[in-house]
């Protein structure tokens, strides 16, 4: 009934939708989404329509390295103009680094992140999927 063709990444699905460029994900659930699609945009001719599974994007290392690297050189810059030597800048050291990295992953693993990214496309049967959600009901 379904067929799952992967993107780059493992991850399951948080959210899915029928409109791969879609900036909202409604559905929680496959189901919901081929419903939707079923009810309100499914041409009646159609055998096989694609679902989109999106999951919320990770933050990379890398990214999470240029925070911790940018608000340590803004920390060392502002204590620079206001108690440092004029003629030179402060140098970041291992400490600090270590230090802003910590607190960098502890906001990181704390922020709620609202962009997605597609995981997963989803190829679904028609006539299945209505012959399998027809069983379901009449259970």
């Amino acid at each position: 009934m379904r067929e799952k063709q992967r993107t780059d990444t493992p991850r399951e699905p948080e959210f899915y939708t029928y409109d791969e460029k879609s900036e909202t994900h409604f559905h929680r659930t496959l189901d919901d989404a081929i419903q939707e699609v079923m009810d309100f945009r499914h041409p009646a001719f159609a055998e096989k329509i694609t679902i989109y599974g999106f999951a919320p994007k990770k933050i990379s290392d890398t990214y999470r390295e240029a925070l911790a690297v940018d608000m340590l050189d803004c920390i060392l810059e502002k204590l620079d103009d206001d108690y440092g030597n004029f003629d030179e800048g402060t140098d970041r050291q291992p400490s600090g680094v270590a230090a802003a990295r910590e607190f960098v992953r502890t906001v990181v693993n704390e922020y709620e992140v609202f962009v997605c990214e597609k995981v997963a496309t989803i190829e679904v049967n028609v006539a299945e999927w209505r012959a399998a959600h027809s069983e379901r009901r009449s259970q």
